[in-house]
């Protein structure tokens, strides 16, 4: 190999290392913020997938690894919350802690809200 080669090789290494850490840290944020119910806009989830991709083209993911890590602190999570609450004893609460527990299961997207900047807006009353 010539110095120019070796050169090139230490490069595209350096390159790699810090798209996969890039990646890592982007798949750590995409599991706490579904686990933790955060909504994302579809630009901050598709720039995460795509970092994901490029990560599993770079290197091995375990993409079971990564659904046990949301399930470790979906569960944590879930057991705050319960710790939080205060016990009343009435009938039929538990129907809602289930319900609440497979909304949060399922990762939201929320589009970017617009505001009117119309005219039609309210405007204060002036006097005359």
């Amino acid at each position: 190999m010539c110095a120019g080669s070796l050169e090139l090789n230490k490069v595209f290494q350096g390159i790699t290392s810090m798209l996969v850490s890039a990646a890592q840290a982007s798949t750590v944020m995409l599991v706490e913020a579904l686990a933790l119910r955060h909504k994302w806009y579809p630009k901050v989830y598709n720039c995460v997938n795509n970092m994901l991709e490029m990560l599993s083209k770079l290197m091995h993911v375990d993409f079971d690894e990564i659904e046990a890590m949301m399930e470790h602190v979906q569960r944590l999570v879930n057991d705050e919350a319960t710790h939080d609450k205060p016990i009343s004893g009435v009938v039929g609460e538990s129907s809602h802690a289930s319900e609440d527990m497979t909304k949060s299961s399922q990762p939201v997207i929320e589009e970017p809200r617009r505001h009117n900047n119309s005219k039609n807006q309210c405007q204060p009353n002036r006097r005359r």
